[in-house]
């Protein structure tokens, strides 16, 4: 017959610290990921009805050159900001698109209102074409507004009170805002 040793109080030594490690690296990437958690992401949540998502790092020259919309998601809109290497003006340098998406804050205060509001900052340029949202359940407009040489504000003036959720994605960089 096979006598079992008890576990050795050195063992626990090894365990807490893990499971402090392993915690303290889901809170970081809850906070990095605009305070959507990496489970609400699968499960289709995250969307806030006020408050604001923010993220991103301190970047220079950045552009957002297209933005794509569109209705043909499950239950939701989506608004693309497509980010891209700002060249200058006059340079003929092609378009380069961007892995990064400098600051951003967005969101809107109150829980009723209709403008969804927000910040980049980072951007030399802003120079994509609006697009027309009159096919939109949810958006009735978007405004731009330069801040100062490196950053831009924006609003999306909503038709009713929606749902929101934003997030970015990598390789191109882009940010997304989902309305539902």
């Amino acid at each position: 017959m096979k006598i079992l040793k008890k576990p050795s109080k050195r063992g626990w030594g090894y365990i807490i610290p893990t499971l402090f490690l392993i915690a303290g690296a889901i809170f970081l990437f809850y906070k990095s990921n605009g305070g959507i958690s990496p489970i609400s992401g699968l499960l289709g949540g995250g969307y806030k009805s006020a408050g604001y998502f923010h993220g991103g790092k301190m970047t220079k020259g950045l552009d957002v050159r297209s933005i794509r919309w569109s209705d043909k998601h499950n239950g939701y809109e989506r608004v693309v900001l497509d980010v891209y290497i700002w060249h200058g003006v006059f340079d003929n340098t092609p378009y380069q698109k961007s892995n990064r998406v400098g600051l951003y804050q967005i969101g809107k205060e109150e829980k009723g209102s209709v403008h969804l509001d927000g910040e980049l900052s980072g951007y030399r340029a802003f120079s994509a074409k609006l697009p027309s949202f009159s096919k939109s359940k949810f958006i009735k407009k978007m405004q731009v507004i330069p801040n100062d040489e490196n950053s831009f504000y924006f609003t999306l003036t909503l038709k009713k009170p929606a749902n929101y959720k934003v997030f970015t994605l990598k390789n191109p960089a882009r940010i997304v805002i989902d309305l539902k």
